[in-house]
């Protein structure tokens, strides 16, 4: 009987076909009238807001592409907390002011993409929303992918006529929530990667990445470092500093397979 076991560790051409939709939030009409014409030149389609309400209203009528947020707006802070909550795949980009603010200095800690000057040059602008709407695009790809996997990977995908088959879906159901070690015991073939696999994805952990190791396959002398990761020139041979699978695995799952051929004393480690 072969054993395995889950541990949960601690640049785009623009179209006007498809014209992007870009949306400029400012107080001041003046920053859009600078920027709408080096925008609609690159292709896309723009419409602006002067106050955070009426951004959040076009929000949610006809979602922008990409949201160009003036940096001296009274309710910068709130406004990029809601645009996170009610469209986060969309990237924010802030428009920095003639006076250093507040919100220019923690853009990175807010969530900001990127930074703007009030009057950019074209090119630098141009780039600058091309590189954003790729992001953005690349960003639904993975998100879209990891949907699909995700389905993939259920309780309900699992069919088989054994009445124990089932059994061991109802234990497992109620794992799921918890931050507990699984063993998944059988023979080879039976599954036990489909059962790791959905612990995974219907689990709290679903989100985080999943990390498989198959512990025949690598030499004992090395599995540790594997695990563990080491620092450079920690034995002969050590050129870098690795991370472990450990460590990678932090935040979601990891799945030892064939855990049964681990030293004894590397298992007591896991």
């Amino acid at each position: 009987m072969s054993v395995s076991a889950l541990k949960y560790p601690v640049s785009a051409t623009l179209t006007a076909r498809q014209a992007p939709r870009v949306l400029i939030i400012d107080d001041r009409p003046h920053v859009g009238q600078k920027l709408s014409p080096t925008l609609r030149n690159a292709g896309c389609s723009v419409s602006t807001a002067t106050s955070g309400k009426d951004a959040l209203q076009q929000l949610r009528h006809q979602p922008p592409d990409l949201l160009l947020l003036g940096a001296g707006l009274p309710d910068c802070r709130n406004l990029l907390r809601r645009f996170h909550e009610d469209a986060p795949g969309i990237p924010v980009v802030l428009v920095k002011n003639s006076k250093r603010s507040p919100a220019t200095r923690k853009a990175t800690e807010w969530g900001v993409w990127d930074l703007l000057e009030e009057s950019p040059e074209p090119e630098r602008l141009a780039l600058m929303v091309r590189n954003a709407l790729e992001f953005s695009r690349l960003s639904r790809q993975v998100e879209d992918m990891r949907l699909q996997i995700q389905g993939k990977h259920r309780f309900d995908e699992i069919i088989g006529v054994d009445g124990g088959l089932r059994e061991s879906i109802l234990m497992l159901e109620k794992l799921i929530s918890t931050d507990l070690t699984v063993l998944l015991l059988g023979e080879s073939g039976t599954g036990k990667g489909v059962f790791a696999r959905a612990i995974h994805y219907e689990g709290p952990r679903r989100n985080g990445p999943f990390v498989t190791v198959n512990c025949s396959a690598l030499p004992q002398g090395l599995l540790e470092s594997e695990l563990f990761g080491h620092e450079r020139e920690a034995f002969t041979g050590a050129d870098s500093s690795q991370r472990g699978k450990m460590e990678l695995a932090d935040g979601g799952t990891i799945f030892l397979d064939e855990i049964g051929e681990m030293p004894l004393a590397v298992q007591a480690g896991c």
